[in-house]
C-alpha cells in the first residue's frame, strides 16, 4: 500500500482524524496507538530495526527493503 496509495484518510466514527500521506501517516506511532491502529508490518520491522540502531532508509516495500 505504501508504495501505491497517495493518500491515507483516517476515520473516527464517521469524522476524518488524520489526512496525508501514507508513509508519514501510518509511521505516526503516537496516533496510531492513541487510535488504537498499528503500523503496516513493514513498517514495525524497519522501526525495530531503527530502535536497534540499524541505519535503514526510508522504504515503501519488502522489495525496497530486500535490495537495501
Amino acid at each position: 500500500m505504501l508504495e501505491r496509495a497517495k493518500r491515507v484518510i483516517v476515520l473516527k466514527n464517521g469524522k476524518i482524524i488524520k489526512d496525508g500521506q501514507p508513509y508519514e501517516t501510518l509511521n505516526d506511532i503516537a496516533f496510531l496507538e492513541e487510535n488504537n491502529l498499528q503500523p503496516p508490518k513493514l513498517l514495525n520491522f524497519v522501526n525495530k530495526l531503527r530502535a536497534k540502531g540499524v541505519n535503514v532508509p526510508k522504504v515503501t516495500s519488502e522489495a525496497e527493503l530486500v535490495s537495501w
